[in-house]
């Protein structure tokens, strides 16, 4: 993008981007973090009670937090990040270590159910037309 063209062609790409789209996506992704944190604090909740709970805006924090080093640091440095700033918050650490462990157990389940959703899917509407799953 910027071998051989000037700042002028950066700022040009920059203007004609969609604002709609960043908006959208900026939403998304601010909608993200408040499910991710609402999940946390049920978790939390369930393991401490209501009042041992940090408040929704600091799990919003440390949602934003993990998020950020989650993409920035390798191997899952930054998923452990959640278990050290709930641990600045009171939270213990082997119960912000048991809420990590559930959650990630939880999103490969998901994440197993949604790939047989796409499975059965394909068999199913593959007579239409498509190309199978079991083709590939």
């Amino acid at each position: 993008m910027l071998r051989g063209e000037g700042g002028d062609h950066v700022l040009s790409i920059l203007q004609n981007v969609d604002r709609d789209g960043v908006a959208l996506y900026v939403a998304l992704g601010l909608f993200g973090i408040a499910v991710r944190a609402w999940r946390y604090r049920l978790l939390l909740t369930c393991a401490l009670g209501p009042e041992g709970c940090p408040s929704p805006l600091r799990l919003v924090i440390v949602t934003a937090i993990r998020n950020v080093l989650a993409d920035f640091l390798p191997a899952r440095l930054g998923e452990v990040a959640y278990i050290y700033i709930l641990t600045r918050y009171g939270v213990r650490a082997a119960t912000g270590a048991s809420t990590f462990v559930f959650c990630v157990a939880l999103d490969v389940i998901i994440l197993f159910m949604l790939v047989l959703v796409f499975l059965l899917c394909g068999m199913i509407f593959s007579g239409s037309g498509g190309s199978s799953f079991a083709q590939l």
